[in-house]
């Protein structure tokens, strides 16, 4: 017999786990959140924060074991940089994890709404969670 509650729990680790990952792997992106981080978008100026910085975002999608591909993710990932200037985001940098069907994506935006928006109007699939993640040494 399965227990439910035990699932979840090694799924809640092994996310856990992958975020943080993730986030250590987003430190190797220093180069170009520091170059990102000093340029202006056109139409952008007046919707910055007080320091003058957008906000390193990690969105992740829970698409179930199975359901996605790295291609279905690259082909995405491309509309996502088609439209991105629109919304004032630079997405980063994405992972798959074919065989759970999660895939995470780093993004640079003034908020967390701007990220959800690119995603839904360039492809729909608009991630489970969205956090603000800040940049380790």
């Amino acid at each position: 017999m399965f227990n439910l509650n035990e699932i979840k729990m090694k799924t809640m680790k092994k996310l856990a786990i992958q975020f943080m990952l993730i986030v250590l792997i987003a430190g190797a992106c220093n180069t170009a959140k520091k170059n990102l981080a000093g340029s202006t978008e056109k139409g952008t100026e007046g919707s910055r924060d007080r320091k003058g910085k957008k906000s390193l975002f990690m969105d992740i999608h829970h698409l179930g074991a199975g359901n996605v591909t790295y291609q279905d993710v690259m082909e995405a990932h491309k509309k996502d940089l088609a439209i991105q200037d629109q919304y004032g985001v630079h997405f980063i940098k994405f992972w798959v994890d074919e065989e759970n069907g999660t895939v995470m994506c780093l993004s640079e935006a003034r908020k967390a709404e701007d990220v959800k928006n690119t995603h839904r109007n360039a492809h729909g699939l608009l991630p489970d969670d969205i956090t603000t993640v800040m940049e380790g040494e």
